[in-house]
C-alpha cells in the first residue's frame, strides 16, 4: 500500500482558532492502494489530532488529479453499488478515534469518481481539513470517571440467576421463589436488562425518554414488577433485537449470536420496584388500531464456514431442488396499507462448478429471483445474497416456495417481513412499536379492564405503565408523547409461564476493580482457573503488577446481565480503562485463556455436544456480505482491546488500546503445560547463545515476493537489534526443487529447518504461503514436524502466512502441538488465523519485528503482545494498512512475555592487548593465535563494567557475508521480467568457544583456521553471556575486523585431532548392544585447535550412518568446546528411528590445519526396551562441564518427567534440574557447568549423580553414579 500518513501539522493548525488546515504532502493514489468494500473502492487517510480534538470536521479534496481506469478497474466499477452521476462526487466519510487517550481523524473516499461524463481515478489530492467548533481538551469525556458504578449490585446478598428463551411477560409465584430460598414475597426484586445484543459502539451520551436507544446499562438495572396475591410480573427481552427504517418502512433484526437464552436475576431486598405509571397523554381525535411489525423466519442451524457470525436453515437444497416455507403472520391487518407485505430474503449457495439460479414465489406469485455466483478460489466457499419484494395479500397465511439450480447445495439464511398488524391483547405478549412521529392513541382488540399498556424500558428509563382512558365505545384506549418506543400489551389477570432456574450465584463484585494492569479471562467452569492464577502470581511477584483472574460468567452477570456476550469482556476492560487518569495506568494487558469455538451458541452439530462454560466467546465477524470464506469471516481478538469512546463501528480503522494474548487449552493439564513452559522461559533454564539466532524463512515463487518480504524484515531487525543477530536466512528458491508425484518438494530446505530446530533461535520469522497443516506449497514444514521437540529452545514463531491458526475451529493445526510440547517447541506464535494477503502482511511483519526487539522509551524490552500491539496502531495511524488484514492475526501466547534475547552489552575491548580505536579495522591471519578481551556492561552505558557480572561468555567468529543467488525454480521472476533473488547471508562460523567471566571482564583465545575467505570484507564478532544464576544475559557484535593473509607464526601441524567415540557409556565395547535412540558421543581434542565451524569446504564435522553419505549429518551445532579452549571439546548428537540389526557410524572431524581424523563405531541394535534403566555423564573426571545422559525405556510406566540430581559424598544435594519428558523418548540428555542450583562454582571431589523417573505410578531411581569434578584455576 503506497499510502501516506498526514503528520502532525494538522494538530497544530487546530491551535489557530479554525484556520484551515492543509498538508504539505501530495496523495498519490495507485491500482490497489484502497480495499473494496462490498463492491466499492475506499482510500482511507488518518491524521493524528494528539490530544487536541475539535468535535467536528470539514474535509475537501484539494488539487485533484484524475487517470483513467485500468482494465482492471473498468471491471470493478461494472460491480459498484449506487454508482453517483454527480460530478467530483468522492462520497467522502469521516470519523474521530483515540488509542490510549490520543485522538485521530479518518477520512475515507472513493477515488471512483465521474468527470465530464467520464469515469476516472482520483491519481493525486491535496486534502484540506477544517475544525467545525472550536478545540476541545479530552484526556476523557468528562463523565468518564464516573459513568461506572462504584459498587456492583451482586457484592451483597442471596442472588438467582433465571433464564427465558423469548421476549414475553413472566411470572414467579410466591411458592416458586419460597423454594429459591426467598421467604418473604414482598422484598422479592428483579434485576437485569436481558439478551439482545448489546451495542458493539461504546455511545455514552444522553438520549432523551421518547427516542429508542441501544445503550448498555452499567451494572444490573432493577426491573419494575407488577405484583399480585401470590405473583408477579415482570417484562423480560428476548435475543432478537430489531430497528425501523422509515424511509422503506421495513424492519431489521439482529439475533444475538452469543446465546440461545435472555437471563436475570432474582434478589431480595428493600422496597422492590413496581412498575410506574407515566403521566397521562391527552387522547388523540383518531385512534391507531395496527401498527408497523416485523417478523422473521430465522433458524440459524448450519454454517458453511467455520468462522464468521452467518448460519443458515437446516434443509439443503442439494438435497431437493425446491422447498416450501410456510408462515402465518400473526394479527394481519389485511385492510391496513392495501395489505402490503414487504419482504426480504437472505439466501446462500456452495457451488464451485455453476452459478445457482434462486426462484421465489409467494402463495404461487413469482415475487423475485437471486443469481448466486459460483465461487472461483479456496478463499471462498460459498455465495451469499439478498432479494427485496413488496407484496399485496389478502390473507395472513404465507407459503414461499424457493426453487434452486438442480444439485446445487444451497440453504435459506432468513425471510424477514414487514407489515401492518392489528392491535390486539394476546396469551403471548409481543413487543411492538407505532413508528409515528406524533403522539397516537392506540386501540386494542379484546381489551379489558385488565388490559395493562406498558412502555419497554432501555438504559436510564425503566418500564413504566400507560395511563388508560375510557373510549366513548367503553374500550379502553392508550395514549403515548413517545410512539417510537417499544410497548407491550398484555392481560394482568391471566396466567403466563415462568422463567427457567439456572441457580444460585455466589456474591461478586468487578465493578470495584481498578488500576489492574494485567486481565486473564477463564471459562466459567473453573477448570483453568488455579493455573490462571498460578500465571497471575508470576507476574504479580516478578514485575509487580497487579493481575486479576476473572471468570467469563463473572463478567456476563455484571456487564452483560447474566448473558453471554462478548463486549462484557470489553466492557469490564472500558471500566477500568476510563477509570485510569493516565495512559499508563490503564489497563496493559489482556490473557484470554481458553478455546473459543466459532459457533458461540454451540448449535451445530459438531458444537452442540459441548458445554458452553467450557468455552470463552470468539468475536467473529462478516465482512462481506456476499461472500463467504477464510477472507471475510474472520474472528479476532482486537475487538476486546478497542476502548476509547464511540469505538467499535469500524474496528479496521480502530487501535488497540490493550496487548492480547490468548492460551488455547481445554483443560487443567493443557493449562498447566503453558504455563509451565512460561515459568521455565523466565526462569531461563535454557540459556544460551541460541538466543542470538534469528531464522528467516522464505517461500518461493510469486516473483520473489515472499524472500523479498523476509529480506525486509531481515534488514529491520538488522537495524533495530544493532546487528546483534546472527540471521540464518533459509529461502526456498536458494535450493533446488524436486518433483514427485504429490507436488514439488524442497527437502534440503526441510533438511536445514530441522538442523536450524535443533540448533535453537530464538524467533522463526516466515514469508510466505501456509495453511493449519503445513507452511509451503511443498510441504516443508507439517503438523508433524511441529510436534517434535527438535530441542529444549522455546522460540517465537512469526507466520506471516495463510490460517496458521483458525482457532476457532475443531480441526487440528500445527501451532497447538508445538505449543502444548512439554520440552521444547515454542513459547507463543504470531500468525493469521483466516487467509491474509502478502501486501499488507509484510508491513505488519516487519513493525511487529521491529518492536518485539525493541524497547520502550524507558530502555524495558517490550513484551511480544505489546510489540504486536504497537505495530497494529503504527499500521493504522499511518494509513499503511486500513483493511482488515491485520485484524486477523492473533498472538498466541503470554502477553507480558518478552523475547528473551539478552538485556545487557557485552563490549569487545582489544585484540591481541591492542585496544580497539573506532573506525580502524584490524586483519586476522590464518594460523594465528588471537585472544579478545571484553567486558560486560548494562544495557546504554557501554563503558561502564559490570563488576557484579560473574558467568560464561560464548564468542562466534564470522568470516565475511557471501552472495547468493537464488534459482527462480518456478520461472516467475522471469515471467514478471524479474532477476532470480541476490541476497547477503553471514554465517560461516570459523570459531564458536566459551570462557569465564569474572568481575564482569573476559578473555579467550582462538586459532583463525586456514579455511577463511581471505578478503578484506568486514568479518564479525559475536558475544553472547550470561550470569552463574542466569538472571543476566548480554550479547554484542564487532565488525571493524577483516580475515586476509597467512600469519607468519602460525604453527606447521601434521597431527590429526585424537578423539574417544561410543555411544550412551564411555565403556561401550565394539559391537555395543543399544537400543533404538542411542546417543553419539565423541570427546574431541588438538593441540593446534579443532575446527567445528560447520561451513568448511569438505572439512565439516559430520557423521555417516551405514555409509549413507547423502543423509550426512553435520555436526556443527551438537559440537562444544571445553570452558576456556579451543582445543578441546565433546560432540554429542540423539539418533533417533534405529532398525534392529548391525550399524556402523563413521565419524570424521578435522583440525585447524586441515588434518582429519576418521573414526568408525559398529553396533547392535536390539529391542532391549525393558533392560533396565541407566544413567552416565559424557565428561567425568570434568573440569568445565558435562552433559548427564539418561536411557530407560520408552515403556517405562509412561514417563512424563525426570529430575536430575547431584550429591556430595555428605549426602547434601547440590544441584537439580526437572524437565517433562515428550512422550516415547528412550533417552534424555541435559548439559551441566559444574555449579551449584544457586550458581555457584562446586570445588574439587567426588560427586554422586542419579536421575528420577516421574510416571503415572510414581517415581523410579535411575541407579547413582560417580563424577570426579577438577576443575582448572
Amino acid at each position: 500500500m503506497n499510502i501516506r500518513f498526514l503528520l502532525s501539522l494538522f494538530a497544530f493548525t487546530l491551535t489557530l482558532l479554525g484556520v484551515q488546515g492543509q498538508n504539505k504532502e501530495f496523495i498519490h493514489i495507485q491500482v490497489g492502494d484502497y480495499e473494496v468494500v462490498d463492491g466499492l473502492p475506499l482510500y482511507t487517510e488518518q491524521i493524528a489530532l494528539g490530544h487536541t480534538a475539535a468535535s467536528a470536521f470539514d474535509v475537501q479534496v484539494v488539487y485533484p488529479e484524475y487517470v483513467p481506469l485500468t482494465t482492471s478497474e473498468r471491471a470493478l466499477l461494472k460491480t459498484m453499488p449506487a454508482k453517483s452521476d454527480d460530478e467530483g462526487d468522492y462520497r467522502l466519510s469521516q470519523y474521530l478515534s483515540t488509542s490510549r487517550k490520543s485522538h485521530f481523524l479518518t477520512v475515507s473516499f472513493c477515488p471512483f469518481v465521474k468527470r465530464s461524463g467520464k469515469w476516472m481515478r482520483l491519481s493525486s489530492c491535496k486534502l484540506r481539513v477544517t475544525p467545525r467548533f472550536a478545540k476541545v481538551a479530552a484526556h476523557h469525556a468528562p463523565s468518564s470517571t464516573t459513568r461506572w458504578a462504584s459498587q456492583s449490585v451482586l457484592n451483597t446478598g442471596k442472588w438467582v440467576k433465571i433464564r427465558v428463551s423469548r421476549e414475553g411477560i413472566y411470572s414467579l409465584s410466591e411458592n416458586t421463589l419460597k423454594g429459591l430460598g426467598f421467604n418473604r414475597f414482598d422484598r422479592v426484586k428483579i434485576y437485569g436488562y436481558g439478551g439482545l445484543l448489546q451495542d458493539e459502539t461504546f455511545e455514552f451520551s444522553a438520549t432523551s425518554p421518547s427516542v429508542p436507544n441501544t445503550q448498555t446499562p452499567d451494572d444490573l438495572v432493577e426491573v419494575p414488577t407488577l405484583r399480585h396475591t401470590n405473583h408477579l410480573l415482570f417484562w423480560a427481552e428476548g435475543t432478537t433485537r430489531w430497528a425501523y427504517e422509515p424511509v422503506s418502512r421495513r424492519w431489521t433484526h439482529t439475533l444475538n449470536h452469543y446465546s440461545r437464552f435472555s437471563y436475570y436475576f432474582i434478589t431480595e431486598g428493600e422496597q422492590p420496584l413496581a412498575v410506574a405509571e407515566l403521566p397521562s397523554v391527552p387522547a388523540q381525535s383518531s385512534t391507531t388500531t395496527a401498527v408497523p411489525y416485523g417478523y422473521a423466519l430465522d433458524d440459524d442451524a448450519v454454517g458453511w464456514y467455520e468462522g464468521g457470525r452467518r448460519m443458515f436453515d437446516r434443509y439443503n437444497f442439494a438435497d431437493g431442488n425446491s422447498h416450501t416455507y410456510r408462515v402465518v403472520l400473526p394479527d394481519f391487518a389485511a385492510d391496513v396499507d392495501e395489505g402490503k407485505v414487504r419482504g426480504e430474503i437472505a439466501f446462500s449457495a456452495s457451488s464451485a462448478l455453476s452459478n445457482t439460479i434462486v426462484d421465489i414465489k409467494l402463495n404461487g406469485n413469482k415475487v423475485g429471483g437471486m443469481n448466486l455466483g459460483r465461487y472461483t478460489s479456496l478463499i471462498e466457499i460459498a455465495r451469499a445474497a439478498n432479494a427485496s419484494f413488496s407484496q399485496r395479500v389478502t390473507a395472513p397465511e404465507l407459503n414461499f416456495d424457493f426453487t434452486t439450480t438442480q444439485g446445487n447445495a444451497a440453504r435459506l439464511d432468513y425471510i424477514r417481513l414487514s407489515y401492518m398488524r392489528r392491535l390486539a391483547v394476546t396469551k403471548q405478549p409481543y413487543s411492538f412499536s407505532p413508528q409515528s412521529t406524533e403522539p397516537v392513541t392506540l386501540r386494542f382488540d379484546k381489551a379489558d379492564s385488565n388490559t395493562r399498556l406498558w412502555r419497554i424500558g432501555q438504559a436510564g428509563d425503566p418500564t413504566a405503565q400507560v395511563s388508560a382512558t375510557m373510549g366513548s365505545d367503553g374500550i379502553q384506549n392508550f395514549t403515548t408523547d413517545t410512539p417510537q418506543r417499544r410497548f407491550v400489551a398484555f392481560d394482568a389477570s391471566a396466567a403466563y409461564p415462568e422463567p427457567e432456574v439456572v441457580g444460585s450465584i455466589e456474591t461478586q463484585n468487578l465493578h470495584a476493580d481498578s488500576d489492574i494492569d494485567y486481565v486473564i479471562i477463564v471459562p466459567e467452569s473453573n477448570k483453568l482457573t488455579a493455573q490462571a492464577e498460578r500465571l497471575a502470581d508470576v507476574h504479580r511477584q516478578r514485575e509487580g503488577m497487579k493481575v486479576k483472574v476473572v471468570r467469563a460468567d463473572q463478567l456476563y452477570n455484571e456487564f452483560s446481565s447474566g448473558t453471554p456476550d462478548a463486549n462484557a469482556y470489553r466492557r469490564y476492560l472500558k471500566m477500568l480503562y476510563d477509570r485510569a487518569a493516565t495512559a499508563e495506568k490503564a489497563p496493559k494487558f489482556l490473557l484470554l485463556m481458553g478455546k473459543s469455538p466459532w459457533d458461540n451458541r454451540l448449535i451445530t452439530e459438531h458444537w452442540a455436544k459441548f458445554k458452553a462454560e467450557d468455552f470463552l466467546l470468539a468475536y467473529e465477524v462478516d465482512h462481506s456480505q456476499q461472500s463467504i470464506g477464510t477472507v471475510n469471516s474472520y474472528v479476532t481478538d482486537d475487538f476486546f482491546t478497542l476502548l476509547d469512546d464511540n469505538e467499535g463501528r469500524n474496528i479496521r480503522l480502530e487501535k488497540p488500546d490493550v496487548a492480547v494474548g490468548r492460551m488455547v487449552v481445554t483443560n487443567e493439564a493443557e493449562a498447566q503445560r503453558l504455563v509451565d513452559k512460561v515459568l521455565t522461559y523466565l526462569d531461563n533454564k535454557d540459556a544460551g547463545a541460541w538466543k542470538n539466532t534469528i531464522a528467516m524463512l522464505g517461500d518461493d515463487g510469486d516473483a520473489n515476493e515472499h524472500m523479498d518480504d523476509a529480506e525486509g524484515v531481515a534488514d529491520v531487525l538488522k537495524t533495530v537489534g544493532d546487528n546483534r543477530f546472527t540471521l540464518q536466512k533459509v529461502y526456498w528458491d536458494r535450493y533446488s526443487r524436486q518433483s514427485g508425484a504429490t507436488g514439488f518438494t524442497y527437502p534440503m530446505v526441510t533438511e536445514r529447518l530441522h538442523q536450524q530446530m535443533k540448533a535453537g533461535a530464538v524467533m522463526y520469522n516466515y514469508s510466505g504461503h501456509g495453511s493449519p497443516f503445513q507452511i509451503s506449497h511443498e510441504r516443508s514444514l507439517t503438523t508433524e514436524d511441529f510436534k517434535k521437540a527438535f530441542s529444549p529452545h522455546l522460540s517465537l514463531w512469526v507466520l506471516a502466512s495463510c490460517e496458521i491458526f483458525p482457532f476457532d475451529s475443531h480441526e487440528e493445526n500445527l501451532a497447538e502441538p508445538s505449543l502444548f510440547l512439554p520440552n521444547g517447541g515454542s513459547i507463543a506464535f504470531m500468525c493469521a488465523t483466516r487467509a491474509v494477503y502478502a501486501s499488507q502482511n509484510s508491513a505488519l511483519n516487519r513493525l511487529f519485528s521491529q518492536y518485539v526487539v525493541g524497547r520502550d522509551s524507558k530502555g524495558r524490552r517490550i513484551t511480544m503482545g505489546e510489540a504486536l500491539r504497537l505495530a497494529k496502531v503504527n499500521l493504522v495511524t499511518s494509513s499503511t494498512d486500513p483493511t482488515i488484514n491485520k485484524l486477523k492475526y492473533v498472538y498466541f501466547g503470554d502477553p507480558a512475555l518478552a523475547l528473551a534475547i539478552p538485556t545487557e552489552q557485552v563490549v569487545l575491548d582489544s585484540i591481541d592487548g591492542q585496544a580497539l580505536i573506532t573506525g580502524r579495522h584490524t586483519q586476522l591471519k590464518a594460523g594465528s593465535v588471537v585472544r579478545l578481551s571484553g567486558h560486560i556492561a548494562p544495557h546504554s552505558r557501554a563503558e561502564q563494567v559490570s563488576t557484579d557480572f560473574a558467568g560464561v561468555v560464548t564468542t562466534e567468529i564470522f568470516d565475511r557475508a557471501e552472495s547468493i543467488t537464488c534459482k527462480d525454480n518456478d520461472g516467475s521472476a522471469a515471467k514478471a521480467r524479474k532477476k532470480p533473488l541476490v541476497f547477503q547471508e553471514q554465517v560461516r562460523n570459523i570459531f564458536r568457544g566459551t570462557s569465564l567471566v569474572t568481575e564482569g571482564r573476559f578473555s579467550i583465545s582462538f586459532v583463525v583456521p586456514r579455511d577463511i575467505s581471505y578478503s578484506n570484507d568486514d568479518a564479525r564478532i559475536s558475544f553472547y553471556a550470561v550470569s552463574n544464576d542466569r538472571k543476566v544475559e548480554g550479547s554484542g557484535v564487532y565488525a571493524d575486523i577483516f580475515l586476509n593473509g597467512t600469519s607468519s607464526d602460525a604453527i606447521q601441524d601434521t597431527f590429526p585431532p585424537k578423539v574417544l567415540a561410543y555411544l550412551n557409556n564411555v565403556d561401550a565395547s565394539e559391537y555395543a548392544v543399544v537400543g533404538s535412540a542411542p546417543t553419539f558421543i565423541a570427546q574431541i581434542s588438538d593441540d593446534s585447535g579443532i575446527n567445528a565451524t560447520g561451513t568448511s569446504l569438505g572439512h565439516n564435522m559430520e557423521l555417516t550412518l551405514d555409509g549413507k553419505t547423502n543423509e550426512t549429518v553435520s555436526l556443527y551445532n551438537f559440537f562444544t568446546y571445553d570452558l576456556g579452549s579451543y582445543q578441546k571439546g565433546q560432540v554429542v548428537y540423539p539418533l533417533t528411528g534405529l532398525s534392529q540389526g548391525e550399524h556402523t557410524l563413521n565419524f570424521r572431524v578435522w583440525d585447524v590445519n586441515n588434518n582429519v581424523t576418521t573414526t568408525q563405531l559398529r553396533f547392535v541394535v536390539k529391542n532391549i526396551e525393558a533392560s533396565g534403566t541407566f544413567i552416565t555423564a559424557t565428561q567425568n573426571p570434568a573440569s568445565t562441564d558435562t552433559h548427564f545422559i539418561a536411557h530407560f525405556p520408552t515403556t517405562q510406566d509412561e514417563a512424563t518427567g525426570i529430575t536430575f540430581e547431584v550429591y556430595d559424598t555428605a549426602g547434601r544435594k547440590v544441584w537439580a534440574a526437572t524437565r517433562t519428558l515428550p512422550k516415547s523418548v528412550g533417552n534424555y540428555h541435559l548439559p551441566w557447568n559444574l555449579r551449584t542450583t544457586e550458581g555457584a562454582p562446586l570445588p574439587d571431589g567426588i560427586y554422586l549423580f542419579r536421575a528420577v523417573l516421574k510416571g503415572s505410578q510414581g517415581f523410579t531411581n535411575i541407579p547413582t553414579q560417580k563424577l570426579i569434578i577438577t576443575q582448572h584455576h
